[in-house]
């Protein structure tokens, strides 16, 4: 009888080893080091692109006028879209956190049958501007 608990214990203790094992390449480091290649990867082709397309082109932009690469040209552009596109992006984020937590913070207390406080705990849709159609 000794045996078959010190078996069980020894299970029960190998169980979460294999687990930790198994799960040890998602850390942090992994995926900065997946980040870092492809970073290197992406910087790599950018290289190429600029000097596959060093041709000066004529720009006008509203009082504005240049020569300059078309690879500068092109890279400008799509920096100056991505920064409006973060700025949009973090904009709306931060209003969803604001309303999150002013959410959380105001609890509605149930009204029981004659008018009095129930005795049920508030829930999830008891919250001021939660509502259970998603929006």
């Amino acid at each position: 009888m000794e045996k078959t608990r010190i078996a069980e214990k020894t299970q029960v203790m190998e169980k979460p080893q294999r687990k930790a094992k198994q799960a040890s390449y998602r850390t942090r480091t992994a995926y900065a080091w997946i980040a870092i290649c492809a970073a290197v990867v992406i910087a790599i082709a950018l290289v190429v692109f600029i000097a596959q397309n060093a041709q000066p082109v004529q720009v006008t932009f509203l009082v504005w006028h240049g020569r300059f690469p078309l690879a500068v040209t092109l890279l400008a552009a799509a920096a100056t879209s991505g920064a409006v596109a973060t700025g949009i992006g973090s904009a709306r984020i931060l209003q969803l956190r604001s309303r999150r937590r002013s959410a959380d913070v105001l609890p509605v207390p149930r009204v029981g049958a004659a008018g009095t406080p129930g005795d049920e705990a508030a829930g999830p849709s008891d919250v001021v501007g939660v509502t259970g159609t998603g929006r």
